[in-house]
């Protein structure tokens, strides 16, 4: 491992290291500066494994999902549905709007299968559905990753609503992967 530098010559924002540093000092290993550009147009900066690009942070591309349904019964229709997309630590919220696949499936660890279930998804309360049908949305999330709608079911059944990534966004930017779901379910009943 290279050893650290103390500062020699320095700029308005920017600390150019000369001679070595003991390990023992304070300063060791630490960079001081204002700006960090990409050198190479487009390609973003890495610090510590995290990709910053075009003022996203791309940890926000790989996320994991939370949904929370409520029953409807005593011939209810709706249920309150929501969602909450955080980064890998699963505690962090998203910083931007990623758009994702809600999908009500007939059990809880089911493969994607074509729609089979009555479920449809109302007026978004926060974030937005881009489209939508019987079964399944591409909603987009608001800036902290949360989506918020009515999940409508005129049939008494149970469903186990996913969150999944979207094989197709309406803006490439906004696209992320679903690493995992904690999946939820709604029964409906008279």
């Amino acid at each position: 491992m290279p050893t650290p530098f103390r500062s020699a010559v320095s700029a308005p924002g920017f600390v150019l290291a000369a001679d070595p540093l003991t390990a023992t000092e304070p300063a060791a290993g630490v960079l001081a500066t204002d700006t960090i550009s990409e050198a190479t147009s487009a390609a973003g900066v890495t610090i510590d494994g995290l990709l910053l690009k075009d003022g996203v942070v791309m940890s926000d591309q790989f996320v994991v999902a939370e949904i929370t349904v409520g029953n409807a019964t005593g011939g209810a229709t709706g249920a309150a549905l929501t969602l909450q997309l955080r980064r890998l630590d699963g505690s962090t919220a998203i910083g931007s709007a990623r758009q994702v696949m809600i999908r009500a499936l007939q059990a809880q660890y089911q493969p994607i299968p074509p729609a089979e279930s009555s479920v449809t998804f109302g007026t978004a309360t926060t974030g937005s559905i881009i489209g939508s049908g019987a079964a399944w949305a591409l909603i987009e999330t608001s800036a902290t990753g949360a989506f918020a709608c009515t999940a409508t079911n005129i049939d008494d059944e149970t469903s186990w609503f996913r969150a999944i990534s979207a094989d197709s966004v309406s803006a490439v930017g906004k696209g992320c992967i679903v690493l995992a779901c904690v999946a939820d379910f709604a029964t409906w009943s008279a």
